[in-house]
């Protein structure tokens, strides 16, 4: 009984190897024959995917006062839409103020200098003249002592009233008025020399540089008043009334939007740029959501070199070392909302 046991497993197991043998054979003879493998496709007719950033068609940059000052008011919220020459911050210009009024003080003390300069100009010709005439009494005074001297002289060898040392005396004082007339001379030279229209123009060359000083100042004042330079958005604002400002921060106070419609700055690799072309179609989404509706467009500009990437923000986690090329996609319109800034994933394709 128990090899008759034994006999029928070993028949039973017999059998099933044979079937499943049979049953293998017969697949790989009825089985359908895979379609070949398409090997036409270049890697020209591949996708471009790559990343980017929406943008306004212009780019976001930054607005900052030109002076230093405290913040007095802030006119503007982050978001708001402004028109071209719209107030958004105005600094504490009272400084600036004071120094005009000093400015024009300057200036009303050298026009008084001009004046005076103005008026020794015209008396000029009569101190001239005057001199003149000083230099003819002299010669004349010294004429008439000289005469007195030979008078006094044949006195001194006629009588003794007279002595030498009168006559040195008299001499000295010949001496002496020659000494001054010489002096006089060289005075009605000088001035006779001396141009009176120099002090005038250099009085007004200081009041030309006074002008241009208080200009300066007022031009300050006017910069103390930050204003849209263009129709926009205020995206963000980095300061409050009470801070203090001064150029060169290392944060910008205003990140300003001009009106203008949004693109898509894609980032292509330089191992793409061959495939990438003007007009091509693109399929922009969302990178972050899996979510994400599609926005539709197509390639208007490919940037003729490669750079590191553009970054409209700054955003110091980000990597920005790579080197890529600015690809610009215009996007078509849609009801589904964009925002400056928000990071994209696009497909380009022909």
């Amino acid at each position: 009984m128990a090899s008759e046991s034994r006999f029928l497993k070993w028949t039973v197991l017999l059998g099933c190897l044979l079937t499943v043998g049979l049953g293998a054979v017969a697949y790989l003879y009825t089985r359908s024959t895979p379609p070949p493998l398409n090997t036409s496709i270049s890697l020209a007719d591949l996708d471009v995917v790559c990343n980017g950033r929406v943008d306004v068609d212009g780019t976001v940059f930054t607005l900052e006062p030109t002076q230093p000052g405290r913040v007095l008011e802030v006119f503007v919220r982050e978001g708001q839409t402004v028109e071209s020459g719209a107030k958004i911050l105005r600094l504490d210009d009272e400084p600036y103020r004071s120094a005009v009024k000093e400015a024009n003080a300057a200036l009303t003390a050298i026009d008084v200098e001009i004046e005076a300069a103005e008026y020794r100009q015209s008396l000029h010709p009569d101190r001239v003249a005057l001199q003149e005439k000083k230099l003819e009494a002299a010669k004349a005074e010294l004429a008439a002592l000289d005469k007195q001297l030979e008078q006094l002289r044949e006195k001194s060898r006629l009588t003794s009233q007279v002595t030498a040392a009168d006559v040195q005396a008299f001499e000295a004082k010949i001496k002496s008025t020659n000494i001054l007339l010489d002096a006089e001379k060289l005075q009605l030279d000088q001035l006779r020399k001396f141009d009176t229209s120099l002090e005038i123009k250099a009085l007004k060359a200081k009041h030309q540089a006074a002008v241009i000083a208080r200009e300066r100042t007022e031009t300050a004042i006017r910069d103390c008043l930050l204003t849209a330079p263009v129709a926009g958005v205020v995206l963000r604002i980095q300061t409050t009334v009470g801070a203090t400002f001064a150029p060169g921060l290392p944060f910008p106070t205003v990140l300003f939007a001009p009106t203008s419609h949004l693109i898509v700055r894609a980032e292509v690799d330089q191992s793409g740029l061959g495939r990438v072309k003007e007009g091509m179609r693109a399929v922009v989404t969302d990178d972050s959501r899996s979510d994400s509706p599609q926005w539709l467009g197509k390639v208007r500009y490919i940037a003729g070199w490669v750079a590191q990437k553009r970054s409209i923000l700054l955003e110091p986690g980000e990597i920005n070392d790579v080197r890529t090329t600015e690809v610009i996609v215009e996007l078509e319109p849609s009801k589904d909302i964009l925002r400056i800034g928000q990071r994209m994933l696009i497909r380009i394709s022909k």
